[in-house]
């Protein structure tokens, strides 16, 4: 498994294009849990706790995301 973590929203959008099994980490998540249970292997994981992003929602046409503030 391989690890990129991206600064922008088009970093994210491009890494994630070119690789067919990639799962996006971000603060809070338990995806790195999944992976350690063996309950889920992506073959790279995408962080992306940098962004500006409060949510991303999975839209038929691909994805979307809002802002959110830090705290």
């Amino acid at each position: 498994m391989s690890y990129a973590r991206v600064f922008d929203v088009r970093s994210a959008v491009e890494t994630v294009a070119a690789h067919e099994n990639c799962a996006f980490l971000a603060g809070g998540t338990t995806e790195v849990d999944l992976v350690r249970l063996g309950v889920h292997g992506p073959d790279l994981l995408v962080d992306i706790d940098a962004l500006p992003l409060g949510e991303i929602e999975e839209l038929p046409g691909g994805a979307c995301g809002s802002a959110r503030s830090r705290a």
